[in-house]
């Protein structure tokens, strides 16, 4: 529920974006795609129908093609209302972003935008109509209305790639001058509802009408589960006249007896989740549903259902990293949505936490240490955090950043450096750091690495480090720093493939190696060792995917994530990737590509890259892949590309970490398959 709610206040925030940002200039593709509007206010393929209402199915016509993003602009004729909308879309677990809204302006047009990252919106079929979407108008039983589709000024559009390849759309020859239609005379029964929210909390929160309304992240939302797809009322908040103060209003006309699910919330507020019959609410003849801040929370900022001391340390936090430059204005902080976040005693935002108390938390996550080698150690140094809570410390350490299975423990918060002895000559090990107290350990710090001293023996040239720059061919990651699991280098490579001694020539991954080093893709983690078992991060995955691609630069230059610094040898990569919809970050300000990569992971990063999100009517054999799942799609276009295969006849262990060897493996198959 938590990840729903979560997804449903992102949803609002995408929206007001795309409404306030819009229209966009367009690039004309090849083929031509047309709206179809088709009038259905007397058939039986929308939801029930209520005597006064007109409903027309909005369909694309004429290519062959997966869009992400459709937005049209309608203009209705005579005295009708823009009402609901009910959006004919699956519903796609795992996608990473979703907007289905529309906006009714105060110019009486009517605004419809879609929108989905991660996954097609629609898959269109040049022969034959897409439907995809119901819009609903309210009038008198019988009453006539026109609408048309507005084209000036690229105001009507769909995007096969958001938002880079997008099309201006115009209606069907039929259409051309619009349609005329009337409203229904009979139906089913109606019921007249009004639900209120009193923001007793926040009250210098703005009334905002009409299409402004979306711009205030806010929304009440009352839809029917009684049709396979639900109807979304998206009503223009208005104030409640006689109330001082400010009040959202909804007040529209629904089925009587019907069940109805309320949903009323915005970024940092908790959501108000109901399952409704109306009728039950009647008062003097309408259905009323009168709710105030004890029901809509402002403050929630961590995403747990509840305000408390949790969200309060967040909120300091997030005003003064504000006030320093290191982040920007979040809408989730704003919660009186005046375009500023106040943290003073006398702040309007800080005021929602008057009564809740502090509450003690674990340290922040620590900065990145320095790691320098030695004879058989490695010494880990650190700055000591301003948390006069800390108590001490624990350090991680392994021969790779994403399998650091080591550690020590510090009690004394004084100090800031220790020595870890007894390891390995001439190899890398990587450190990270966290701070602890009375509560727990914090997040630990971003991994560094160090060498060890070569032992007396010599034996080969360690490992590169790579580096922001991603190292060379010869001396280090291309990938991106040592991956570690390196080994001492034989004095003779005798049982290897030629080009590094830890890849047989008949192992499965000798070719793959091969070809990535040839193709600039990555290369060795030192000039005779490429560490086959060395597990992959997000970072480094992301690069070889780029690299794959032809490094090409992103299309934007605006970096949200605060663990990608500009000279990281991934900086390109991870934008590429984001823009691309390959991939996003771990939350709104990290990417952590530190991160180790699953198989499930990396297997839909590439159907991502390949730009293939059908949906697959393949047998799932793997009982470890669950239909739900983010990957589940990807898990079977894998498979059925001969990309990879699962660890057993029946398990794919989509949560296992995907070594060097098997991800130049899946790139190597990926770039020959048809």
């Amino acid at each position: 529920m938590k990840q729903l709610i979560k997804k449903f206040l992102s949803t609002l925030v995408i929206t007001a974006m795309l409404v306030t940002l819009l229209p966009w200039n367009s690039v004309m593709a090849e083929e031509a795609v047309t709206v179809v509007l088709k009038n259905i206010t007397e058939t039986t393929q929308a939801a029930p129908i209520l005597p006064g209402e007109a409903k027309i199915l909005v369909s694309l016509r004429g290519i062959d093609k997966s869009i992400n993003m459709a937005q049209f602009t309608f203009k209705p004729t005579g005295n009708m209302t823009y009402k609901s909308i009910q959006y004919l879309v699956e519903n796609v677990p795992g996608i990473e972003a979703e907007s289905l809204q529309a906006i009714e302006k105060a110019s009486g047009e009517v605004v419809t935008t879609a929108v989905r990252i991660g996954a097609p919106l629609a898959t269109l079929k040049a022969e034959e109509d897409t439907p995809l979407f119901v819009i609903t108008f309210a009038g008198e039983p019988g009453e006539s209305m026109g609408l048309s589709l507005q084209t000036q000024n690229s105001v009507s559009y769909v995007a096969e790639n958001f938002p880079e390849i997008q099309q201006t759309v115009p209606a069907e020859p039929e259409n051309a001058n619009g349609i005329s239609l009337n409203a229904a005379t009979q139906g089913a029964d109606p019921i007249d509802i009004q639900v209120s929210l009193k923001m007793n909390l926040v009250e210098t929160f703005p009334i905002l009408t009409g299409e402004k309304s979306s711009q205030s992240g806010m929304s009440i939302r009352i839809s029917s589960d009684s049709d396979e797809y639900p109807v979304n009322f998206y009503v223009p908040i208005k104030e409640s006249s006689g109330s001082a103060v400010p009040t959202m209003i909804v007040e529209t006309t629904l089925i009587k007896g019907q069940t109805y699910t309320v949903e009323i919330g915005g970024p940092g507020y908790t959501t108000y989740h109901e399952t409704i019959v109306f009728d039950e609410l009647l008062k003097d003849g309408t259905a009323i549903l009168d709710l105030d801040n004890t029901d809509v929370v402002p403050g929630e900022l961590v995403a747990d259902g509840v305000v408390d001391g949790k969200d309060k340390a967040e909120f300091l936090r997030l005003a003064a990293a504000i006030e320093a430059g290191e982040e920007s204005y979040t809408i989730e902080a704003d919660f009186d949505r005046d375009g500023k976040i106040e943290a003073g005693a006398y702040g309007d935002d800080f005021l929602v936490y008057a009564n809740i108390e502090d509450e003690a938390v674990a340290p922040a996550k620590m900065s990145k240490p320095t790691v320098s080698g030695g004879e058989k150690s490695i010494t880990v140094k650190w700055t000591k955090p301003a948390d006069d809570s800390v108590t001490g410390y624990v350090v991680k350490y392994g021969k790779s950043a994403d399998n650091l299975n080591k550690s020590v423990s510090i009690d004394n918060a004084s100090t800031t450096e220790t020595t870890i002895s007894s390891l390995s000559d001439d190899t890398t090990y990587y450190a990270a750091v966290a701070a602890v107290n009375a509560v727990g350990t914090g997040a630990f710090s971003n991994a560094a690495h160090a060498t060890t001293d070569e032992g007396e023996g010599g034996g080969g040239g360690g490992g590169g480090t790579g580096g922001n720059s991603g190292g060379g061919l010869g001396g280090g990651s291309l990938g991106g720093g040592s991956l570690g699991g390196s080994t001492q280098t034989p004095a003779t490579p005798s049982t290897g493939n030629g080009i590094f001694s830890d890849v047989a020539t008949d192992a499965y991954y000798n070719i793959p190696v091969i070809w990535a080093v040839n193709k600039g893709i990555t290369a060795g983690t030192s000039e005779t060792t490429f560490s086959p078992d060395a597990g992959c991060t997000r970072a480094q995955v992301a690069t070889f995917l780029w690299r794959l691609s032809g490094s090409p630069e992103p299309q934007g230059s605006l970096n949200p994530f605060t663990d990608v610094a500009e000279d990281a040898y991934y900086y390109n990569a991870v934008l590429w990737a984001v823009e691309k919809g390959i991939t996003a970050g771990t939350s709104e300000t990290t990417f952590s590509p530190d991160a180790g990569c699953t198989r499930a992971q990396v297997v839909t990063f590439l159907q991502r890259t390949a730009g293939n999100t059908d949906l697959s009517d393949a047998v799932n054999p793997f009982t470890d892949v669950a239909e739900d799942a983010y990957y589940y799609n990807a898990v079977l276009w894998a498979v059925e590309k001969g990309i990879t295969s699962g660890t057993s006849e029946t398990a794919f262990s989509p949560d296992a970490g995907c070594t060097r060897a098997q991800v130049v493996t899946f790139l190597h198959r990926y770039s020959g398959m048809e």
